[in-house]
């Protein structure tokens, strides 16, 4: 358990990038553009 630790660790740090590539960048871009709706709303609903 000890070596599939330290594999999960090494992974995403191989290239700089996550495994899964564009699909995992995708999903990230997508929930930050969540982030930043959520934070327009809150704003509004603020203001």
């Amino acid at each position: 358990s000890a070596l599939l630790g330290s594999q999960k660790t090494a992974l995403p740090l191989g290239n700089g990038k996550p495994p899964g590539g564009h699909l995992a960048e995708r999903q990230a871009r997508h929930v930050s553009q969540q982030a930043h709706r959520d934070d327009i709303q809150r704003a509004a609903a603020a203001a």
